[in-house]
């Protein structure tokens, strides 16, 4: 009973540590700590999970661990190392870390493995358009379109990824591939719309 009580304790104790930074104080102060404290709780919480280890990873590169964002991101791949998902995941948290070799890197594996959904392979796309890296982005867009020829939806949301980012011409290619499909579809004209209406990266 006393050895259980101290167990108990101890558990209090680290999660007390971990709670400093989400608390309404915490929420307040800096984001690093916020970052870095939900990376440890859901490394906590889902240390089976190779997409919730990836967020993990990226909190902690971005809190300026990247030590700790580093291992948890190869222990993501070493889960689930055929999900084109959580090896997509990988490579952005490197890319919003601003390390862009080592994301176009782990981006590669997205067309290298055949696990996962295909929509893997779109979101890559997107968040390299939107990274201003139009050139690679239309590699992993390209790649999604000769598997999934007629996902209009997803064609626009490349177009929408590329105009957001400032490049139009590339952006046209993709919405006229969409219309092109559904060329009486309301909601493919509310949704190009919608894209020219938001704000666009400066």
């Amino acid at each position: 009973m006393h050895r259980l009580s101290l167990f108990a304790l101890s558990a209090f104790t680290l999660l007390s540590a971990q709670d400093r930074h989400l608390d309404t104080t915490g929420f307040a102060g800096d984001p690093k700590g916020v970052l870095a404290s939900c990376a440890e709780r859901l490394e906590a919480l889902k240390p089976k999970d190779g997409k919730y280890l990836a967020e993990a990873g990226r909190f902690q590169l971005l809190a300026g661990n990247p030590r700790k964002g580093e291992d948890l991101l190869r222990f993501a791949e070493m889960v689930d190392p055929r999900d084109r998902e959580v090896l997509r995941l990988i490579g952005q948290a490197f890319l919003k870390a601003g390390r862009q070799k080592d994301a176009l890197a782990a981006y590669d594996k997205v067309l290298q493995r055949d696990g996962g959904p295909r929509k893997g392979i779109a979101n890559t796309g997107m968040d390299l358009a939107e990274a201003r890296l139009a050139r690679e982005a239309e590699r992993y867009m390209d790649a999604y379109a000769l598997l999934e020829n007629n996902d209009w939806e997803t064609f626009i949301a490349f177009g929408r990824a590329h105009l957001r980012a400032g490049s139009r011409r590339m952006a046209a290619t993709w919405f006229q591939r969409a219309l092109v499909l559904k060329p009486t579809e309301e909601r493919a004209y509310l949704e190009i719309g919608r894209a020219f209406a938001e704000p666009r990266i400066r």
